[in-house]
């Protein structure tokens, strides 16, 4: 079954405002909204696309190089 969150749910999740959400949306960078309401007012996202973006950012973290996941911090050179 799937789930519809409200803006202040995916706001709470993904640590973003509602304007950069919606750029990034309309960037293709986010999952786009849906309209549950008859009139066409209301958005929501869903709950599994939401839980994939964020799997997908998890993974490109992961995926840096290991001198860069230091918090750009230079690496250490020994003399």
């Amino acid at each position: 079954m799937k789930r519809l969150l409200r803006l202040p749910a995916v706001e709470a999740m993904v640590g973003m405002k509602k304007s950069q959400i919606f750029q990034a949306a309309k960037a293709g960078l986010f999952p786009k909204p849906v309209t549950p309401m008859v009139n066409g007012r209301a958005v929501a996202w869903v709950e599994s696309e939401i839980d994939d973006y964020i799997d997908g950012r998890c993974a490109a973290r992961d995926a840096e190089p290991r001198e860069r996941a230091r918090y750009g911090r230079p690496p250490t050179r020994k003399a």
